[in-house]
């Protein structure tokens, strides 16, 4: 019966016999476990993030694709629940949209709660998209929260 069978596993690092929960398993689901113990893991990645420039600047252009990734998916997913083009115009260009409070206070809920940006996606997503929301474009969000209409709104009502 091997250590692993055993549930045991020795740190290659600290040279200590640990129970395997004690041990990074792989990202690929296998049952490969890490050599160091998560302690000792832990110390390698900090000893070699200051120790080498070239490694850390990958480690954080990693995490910087992934967080922008993330956050894009995040914004397109609250988009979509709300319909993904304008509810004045019909614009559908994801660059120009942007979520749009139906019955105003949008200033007043970022100061009450701080919720900007992604942090108010997450918000949307987990309160199951309140229908208090819709998507506007930021020309036609713009205008609204400026003078209280959209001029869209306005050559509907004089060719009506």
């Amino acid at each position: 019966m091997t250590q692993l069978e055993m549930g045991l596993k020795v740190c290659s690092r600290c040279m200590t016999e640990l129970p395997v929960w004690e041990f990074h398993n792989s990202i690929t689901g296998t049952q490969r476990v890490f050599a160091y113990c998560k302690p000792c893991h832990r110390d390698y990645i900090r000893e070699r993030y200051h120790s080498d420039p070239e490694w850390r600047a990958k480690v954080l252009a990693r995490a910087r694709r992934s967080g922008k990734t993330y956050r894009a998916g995040l914004r397109t997913a609250a988009l979509a629940a709300y319909g993904g083009m304008c509810a004045c115009c019909g614009e559908a260009t994801v660059e120009f949209l942007s979520i749009d409070h139906i019955n105003g206070g949008g200033a007043k809920q970022r100061r009450e709660t701080g919720l900007r940006g992604q942090s108010f996606y997450r918000w949307l997503r987990e309160n199951n998209w309140p229908g208090d929301f819709r998507v506007l474009c930021h020309n036609c969000n713009q205008a609204r929260g400026a003078y209280g209409y959209c001029p869209h709104e306005r050559e509907r009502e004089q060719t009506a």
